[in-house]
């Protein structure tokens, strides 16, 4: 069995999606979505507030009702990189257990933290709650793995950038044991230099709305539209190739998004999960069919069969050397069409769409 974790948009239709999905397949199952309160939150997630659904504690409560009585759970992302310390302070940790408490009372019995200190703090507290870790505490080696399930941690994430190294991830399955978890429509570029900079972001932005200029985002969009071959080295699993994962003993599967839900298809885009097969542009599936994206590529997802195998047959084939390596980048003509790249590129390096870079040079003068 293969067990989903997706991003909630907190709708009651959504749900009733899930429901007659879980009904209709039956090698994959709709384990639970996951998110967390926006509106008087003081503890922050992984995602900035303005990019969420509104939420405030009683549309949670109702929303966790209605999914549990359709046999789906929810997980609470409790998983900023920091609560600026609130943790490990006598007058924090009374506030971070009657937290608990409420979501308990709710029905939630799962949290999503980053902090090892969190993983011990809800171990000790609320022992019933399960805990997964995230995938922003860089989970890469069988070692760490260990680590967090000797603290008694259920289930753990792996880092995105791993999602390609089976050698590493089979021995992350054989140190921590059946509840591994991995992203499947992993937009970010891989090895990222900005990476944990931009989690760090989230710890002033997932509270505090508008707060900051998008810094990491626009990096990010700069650097993969000025090297479109990025699209292809992001470590995204497409529905043909999850049979590999669970050849080596994964079988939950997340499918992330909490960022563009409010516009997005999740049901849509699970489904061809739950098929294991999709014909289409792969780009906006791994987006959820978001209905406000326009594809700035075209990656025919037919003609990357075969695109896996030798990562999934050799060991160590790839060893983080691009420039002296040119697999990805020779599929680059034969499976992507860059027609609509320059157009995009244009903007994303304009002034208009690259505050930071225009306010900094307007310093200059």
């Amino acid at each position: 069995m293969k067990y989903y974790s997706l991003p909630s948009d907190f709708k009651k239709e959504t749900i009733d999606k899930y429901m007659r999905l879980n009904e209709n397949y039956q090698e994959s199952k709709v384990q639970e979505t996951y998110g967390n309160v926006t509106l008087g939150n003081i503890y922050g997630s992984g995602r900035s507030a303005d990019t969420l659904p509104a939420l405030d504690e009683e549309k949670l409560r109702q929303y966790v009702k209605y999914s549990l009585e359709h046999g789906i759970k929810f997980d609470y992302t409790l998983n900023a990189p920091s609560l600026k310390n609130l943790e490990i302070t006598k007058e924090g940790l009374p506030k971070i257990k009657e937290f608990l408490k409420i979501l308990c009372d709710m029905g939630i019995d799962s949290i999503t933290v980053s902090l090892p200190s969190l993983v011990e703090i809800v171990k000790t507290l609320n022992p019933e709650i399960k805990i997964k870790v995230s995938a922003i505490s860089t989970i890469n080696t069988p070692n760490k793995a260990l680590d967090y399930k000797m603290m008694g941690v259920d289930r753990i994430v792996v880092e995105e950038a791993i999602n390609r190294d089976f050698e590493t991830l089979k021995n992350i399955v054989k140190s921590f044991g059946d509840n591994v978890e991995v992203i499947t429509n992993v937009v970010c570029y891989r090895n990222c230099i900005y990476r944990q900079f931009h989690y760090n972001s989230y710890i002033f932005d997932s509270i505090e709305y508008g707060s900051s200029y998008k810094y990491y985002i626009t990096r990010c969009s700069q650097r993969m539209l000025n090297n479109p071959s990025i699209f292809l080295k992001n470590s995204w699993i497409r529905p043909e190739d999850i049979c590999e994962y669970e050849k080596i003993g994964i079988n939950h599967f997340k499918i992330q998004g909490r960022d563009i839900i409010k516009t997005a298809d999740p049901a849509k885009a699970l489904e061809y999960y739950f098929k294991g097969e999709f014909e289409g542009n792969l780009w906006q599936l791994i987006m959820l069919f978001d209905k406000n994206f326009i594809p700035s590529v075209y990656i025919d997802n037919k003609k990357l069969n075969g695109f896996i195998r030798p990562f999934v047959d050799k060991s160590g084939f790839c060893k983080n050397m691009c420039n002296n390596c040119g697999y990805c980048d020779s599929f680059v003509d034969k499976v992507m069409d860059v027609s609509k790249v320059n157009r995009f590129r244009e903007y994303v390096n304009s002034k208009a769409y690259d505050k930071f870079s225009s306010d900094l040079l307007d310093l200059k003068d």
